[in-house]
């Protein structure tokens, strides 16, 4: 009997509130299509045959219901490749609204906890989450601080997955304040730090290629080597 593949998702949950609006909007748009276009078809030509990757976005703005919107479901990448799936970029106008981030992280925890049966998928293993905002959460429940409080806690029976996740934070034109709570959410084993993955990385001097490439080889990083 072939041995069944494990299944791992990087999952991007990107702020779409209204701090967002303008070169922000526009830089993460650029980004996206260089994963759709560029880093996809690298990390199929790299992948471990013996891995599953999937690949999920998320949109979260209080402008959504409970928060989040997801634009891209939980898919192969083979079939995000075979399909010809392209991104689409997203009008600037559509960033609006407060920032629930807590709601956003919530979302994932419980979309990569579950199988469709409801049970812990003991063939997944430990998904990637990649946020990219200003870091600034100031609105929803459950708050920013709350998720990753409780998480913290040792609650590992709420959320293994995420427990155990490469957790990566990229900071855009952020203030030191909302620095330091992005920072929070990052995490890495010593072994993907040993590959050059950072837990969080910081785009506030200006707008250029930079966080295309960082969010480019975070990516990559994150989907080609086991966690």
């Amino acid at each position: 009997m072939a041995e069944e593949k494990k299944k791992k998702s990087v999952y991007f949950v990107i702020d779409a509130s209204g701090s967002m609006q303008g070169k922000r909007a526009g830089i993460i748009n650029t980004a996206m299509r260089g994963v759709f276009e560029n880093v996809i078809p690298e990390i199929i030509a790299e992948q471990d045959t013996k891995v599953e990757l999937s690949l999920a976005i998320l949109l979260f703005s209080d402008r959504f219901n409970d928060g989040v919107k997801w634009i891209l479901p939980k898919t192969l990448i083979e079939d995000i490749a075979n399909s010809k799936v392209e991104w689409t970029d997203i009008p600037d106008t559509d960033f609006y609204g407060g920032t629930p981030t807590g709601q956003g992280i919530l979302a994932v925890i419980n979309d990569c906890k579950h199988a469709s049966n409801g049970e812990t998928d003991i063939n997944a293993v430990a998904p990637a989450i990649i946020l990219i905002s200003d870091g600034d959460a100031n609105t929803g429940t459950p708050s920013y601080e709350e998720v990753l409080e409780y998480e913290n806690k040792g609650n590992i029976d709420y959320s293994a997955p995420f427990h155990y996740s490469v957790r990566v934070a990229i900071g855009i034109d952020v203030t030191d304040e909302c620095r330091k709570r992005l920072k929070m959410f990052g995490q890495v084993s010593k072994k993907m730090a040993e590959r050059g993955l950072n837990p969080y990385y910081d785009h506030s001097d200006k707008y250029d290629d930079k966080l295309i490439e960082i969010i480019k080889s975070v990516t990559k990083l994150t989907s080609i080597y086991k966690s």
